[in-house]
C-alpha cells in the first residue's frame, strides 16, 4: 500500500525519504522544486511490481492513485505524474485501457480515470494542512482548506472500518468514485461513516477533526 511501500511514504514508521532528501538539500545550501515523473500501481500485479499475478485490483489502482497524490501533496512536491493515460504494451498502468492489440486507440476508463477526475474536482484549489493517523486502527487522514471550506479525506488501509466525528450543518460526504456517501448519527452531533481502501471526502465549512 502507499502506507507501507516505504519509498517515499511516511506513516509506517519508517522516516519519509523527503525528509531525507530535503535535509540533503539544505546541507547543499541549495532547495530545489522535488518533481516525481512517473508512479502506477498495476492491475493485476503484486502490490505495483511487474510481476503479473491476480492479487491487485483495478479498485485498489483507483484507490492507491488517491492516497498517492495526497501524500505526494503533503510532502510539497511540485509535479507529480501518473504513469500512465493509456496502457503501454500489456503493463495495465494507465488510466484508460487500450482498445486491443491497437497502439494508441483508447478503450475504457478504468475506475483510476473516475477517482482521480472525482479527485481533482473535489480538491482544485484546496491547500493542504495536515496528515493524521491511527496505526493501531489502521486509519488515515488528510485535511484540507480553501478560504470557504475545510476536506478531510479518511480511510483504512485492508480493512474496513467504522469512523466517527462530530458533524456540523450542510456537511456533505463523497466517496472516492464521486457519488454521495449518508452517515450514520450517533447521537450528541456525532456521525459514523464506514471507511477502506477508498477515501472517502467529508466537506464542510467548519467540521472538527
Amino acid at each position: 500500500s502507499p502506507e507501507s511501500c516505504g519509498l517515499f511514504y511516511p506513516l509506517n514508521g519508517q522516516d519519509s525519504k523527503f525528509d531525507q532528501l530535503n535535509a540533503f538539500m539544505q546541507s547543499k545550501n541549495r532547495i530545489l522544486d522535488i518533481y516525481v515523473t512517473e508512479t502506477s500501481w498495476f492491475p493485476g500485479s503484486d502490490e505495483g511490481t511487474t510481476e503479473f499475478t491476480a492479487d491487485f485490483t483495478e479498485k485498489l489502482q483507483a484507490d492507491y492513485l488517491v492516497r498517492s497524490y495526497i501524500y505526494h501533496m503533503h510532502e510539497g512536491v511540485k509535479m507529480y505524474n501518473w504513469y500512465s493515460l493509456l496502457d503501454w504494451d500489456q503493463d495495465k498502468s494507465g488510466l484508460f485501457r487500450r482498445d486491443g492489440s491497437v497502439e494508441g486507440v483508447f478503450g475504457t476508463p478504468r475506475p483510476s480515470y473516475a477517482t482521480h477526475a472525482n479527485m481533482t474536482r473535489q480538491l482544485y484549489g484546496m491547500t493542504m494542512q495536515e496528515l493524521y493517523t491511527n496505526e493501531t486502527q489502521q486509519v488515515y487522514g488528510a485535511r484540507l482548506t480553501d478560504t470557504s471550506k475545510d476536506i478531510h479525506m479518511i480511510w483504512a488501509d485492508g480493512v474496513s472500518k467504522w469512523v466517527t466525528f462530530n458533524g456540523v450543518a450542510g456537511m456533505t460526504i463523497i466517496d472516492v468514485m464521486g457519488n454521495p456517501v449518508v452517515p450514520i448519527s450517533v447521537g450528541g452531533g456525532q456521525y459514523k461513516v464506514k471507511v477502506a481502501d477508498s477515501p472517502v471526502y467529508i466537506k464542510s465549512t467548519g467540521l472538527n477533526s
